[in-house]
């Protein structure tokens, strides 16, 4: 095992993809209840896996777009004149921009948070070609399933081993989801901009204390707890590992565009990659049955990896692929704070120093 996992619990992992609470104490509560132990014990098991960010092991929630009345919207150009157009990228950055990147041969790419009810044609521009997604999965490498060292040894999510596992994973996981109706789901709740906040400081450090929350968003913490125990257990959907250690060895993102047969098929094969650590994102367009797969591999890999794709669509019909395109590592942030009045209207910050936060905690991957 690499030195960095030294003393990681598997089950404390996998088990925090599905808690969905911000404050550490809290957290350990939930965690306690499922593995049958201590809170106290429970406090230990996170604390060993809070030490990890000191070796880019990092952690941040997972929320629900839809849940947010928001969608995200992947504007790629022929060009990177994109990213220098009207308005320089760093000044962008704290309005709608969740991240950026270049094409390769040529070309760049600028994904956008907008609110739901925005329109495709309003973000076209010359040479450009707009997609927009409903919802995002990301990454949740099953350790139990490709092993510890997965995340941390470069070597072993391309062996032939991990993609046969993933090969077998794929079959069997498409097979059974494409024959059911349940969807990612999409819940009418309640919020405001103090949950926004919450959510914003959780995705740098899920972890932490609710005091601390209070601290950086400049409200009281009582408010902060009412917040973290009425609205946001709705609106995220648990912890994960944000950035693999293996990500700092590959140099390649692969954007493998699908059409799935039915909704379903879409969010199966979803699940299914989001499982294997190559894969930090799929985004699912409901209304299409379209879909984004994001992979970070080795350039040498990516054949092998468009292949595995060309596969599913070959022997199981049920998802074409499009097209495909290769990036380089650009730039990502967290949910934006300036202008979140443009997303709920109604609302105002109220705390000028809030509304003035760029908060963004960039790092690699789309």
């Amino acid at each position: 095992m690499s030195p960095i996992l030294s003393g990681i619990d598997v089950g404390v992992i996998e088990e925090l993809y599905g808690i969905r609470c911000v404050g550490r104490l809290a957290i350990a509560k939930e965690l306690a209840s499922k593995l049958n132990i201590t809170v106290r014990t429970a406090l230990r098991k996170l604390q060993i896996v809070n030490n990890l960010s000191k070796v880019k092991f990092r952690l941040t929630i997972e929320y629900s777009l839809s849940t947010l009345g928001l969608k995200r919207m992947l504007i790629l150009s022929n060009s990177d004149e994109i990213l220098r157009s009207s308005t320089p990228i760093e000044e962008k950055r704290p309005l709608f921009i969740r991240s950026y990147f270049y094409l390769v041969p040529r070309g760049a790419g600028i994904v956008l948070h907008v609110p739901v009810y925005s329109k495709a044609s309003h973000y076209m521009c010359k040479d450009c070609t707009v997609f927009e997604f409903h919802e995002i999965m990301r990454n949740t490498t099953s350790l139990s399933t490709y092993g510890v060292g997965s995340v941390s040894d470069f070597h072993i999510p391309i062996s032939e081993k991990s993609f046969k596992l993933l090969r077998n994973s794929l079959f069997s996981h498409i097979e059974e989801s494409c024959e059911s109706t349940s969807l990612l789901p999409s819940l009418k709740v309640r919020y405001d901009w103090m949950d926004v906040a919450i959510i914003k400081e959780a995705e740098k450090d899920p972890l932490a204390k609710l005091s601390n929350i209070a601290h950086q968003v400049g409200i009281p913490v009582a408010k902060v707890r009412r917040h973290a125990y009425a609205h946001i257990p709705f609106i995220i959907r648990g912890i994960r590992i944000r950035y693999l250690p293996i990500y700092k060895y590959y140099d390649s993102i692969i954007l493998v565009f699908l059409k799935a047969k039915s909704t379903s098929c879409n969010i199966g094969l979803g699940g299914a990659l989001m499982k294997h650590p190559l894969f930090p994102m799929y985004g699912v367009n409901m209304k299409e049955n379209t879909a984004i797969a994001q992979a970070l591999v080795p350039f040498h890999t990516s054949r092998k990896v468009i292949g595995l794709f060309e596969e599913l669509e070959k022997e199981l019909g049920v998802i074409k692929v499009v097209d495909v395109k290769l990036a380089t590592h650009g730039r990502t942030y967290t949910l934006p704070y300036v202008k979140w009045q443009e997303y709920i209207p109604k609302r105002t910050w109220g705390i000028p120093r809030l509304g003035r936060r760029e908060g963004n905690d960039g790092f690699d991957a789309m």
